[in-house]
């Protein structure tokens, strides 16, 4: 936590809002597939309704305005990269909730976390403890285990979670370093923006579609204002009062609630073997945790007591 006082319950709220819109996404992408519409299709309207709602935001603010044309050189094609990933994220997504079920998708997904720590000590040379790695290791053998699990629709669609996975820790790397230069509501107005155009091109080769069904663009509006802006924006939010691996790690409880919802609603339960190797994957990524967590505090305790032994 880096704030305190009465600002933490803002902090506590927007947190909880960002793990429910992230949560109910497969409960809004579900049915819309069922309208007709291709996954590609629903997010290019997805995306769509977003950046309506955010262009208005920016530019009807002139502070927003003024940070969104003073954006440096390096912060703009830091953030090309970061559109790209998130488009890619976005339509591996939605591909694997087409192809397997939820629980399948979901635990999958939760390793972007332990994925986002690889990365960062490959390209940003920071390193991780081999309790960590453990978690990693343990996690990425639960993925393996849970792609021979079916047969290849299930399997193409445990493929796209682990691409969506990937792609979304590489997107996070990129944001944390165009975020130290760009506030939130500049950098996902532009995210959006430009996740959109990426879409737009993207969403063609799966066909054009000959109707444009109304319930399937009302499930994209859907997806819009909970899983969008009260998930992927909200997170921007929290990022002020809880550090990002906090944010992150608080944002994987949705391998748990969201097939929960889906289970609730839509009547979709995993099957006993996904359930097992999920929860393998779901141990990992606390045992990530709770390592991080006993790291942290030790040193923090080790540099009070070397400033301690200065004073003295």
């Amino acid at each position: 936590m880096t704030r305190q006082g009465g600002g933490m319950r803002q902090g506590y709220l927007s947190i909880s809002i960002c793990v429910f819109g992230v949560s109910v996404s497969p409960l809004f992408f579900k049915p819309g597939y069922l309208t007709g519409l291709h996954p590609l299709w629903l997010n290019v309207f997805r995306l769509l309704i977003t950046v309506l709602v955010m262009t208005a935001v920016t530019f009807f603010t002139p502070k927003y305005r003024r940070a969104v044309f003073s954006t440096s050189k390096r912060a703009f094609w830091l953030s090309v990269l970061a559109y790209t990933l998130l488009a890619f994220h976005l339509n591996g997504w939605a591909l694997a909730l087409q192809y397997t079920d939820t629980f399948a998708a979901s635990t999958i997904l939760g390793t972007y976390l332990l994925l986002t720590v690889l990365f960062a000590s490959l390209f940003l040379k920071e390193r991780t403890s081999k309790a960590a790695l453990a978690g990693l290791i343990i996690a990425t053998a639960g993925v393996v285990v849970c792609n021979l699990g079916g047969g290849f629709g299930r399997l193409s669609g445990n493929l796209f979670a682990v691409f969506a996975a990937a792609t979304e820790a590489l997107y996070v790397l990129c944001g944390r370093k165009v975020r130290r230069e760009m506030g939130a509501v500049p950098y996902t107005a532009i995210l959006y923006l430009s996740t959109l155009l990426w879409m737009v091109v993207m969403a063609p080769f799966a066909g054009v579609p000959a109707s444009l069904p109304s319930e399937g663009v009302l499930w994209a509006g859907m997806l819009a204002i909970f899983s969008t802006l009260l998930g992927h924006s909200i997170a921007n939010v929290a990022l002020k009062y809880f550090k990002a691996a906090t944010v992150s790690a608080v944002m994987m409880s949705g391998v748990i609630t969201g097939p929960l919802i889906v289970l609730l609603f839509l009547r979709d339960p995993p099957t006993l073997f996904t359930g097992i190797v999920g929860t393998v994957i779901l141990v990992s990524i606390a045992w990530y945790i709770a390592v991080e967590r006993r790291e942290k505090r030790i040193a923090e305790q080790t540099k009070a007591a070397i400033a301690e032994s200065i004073t003295e």
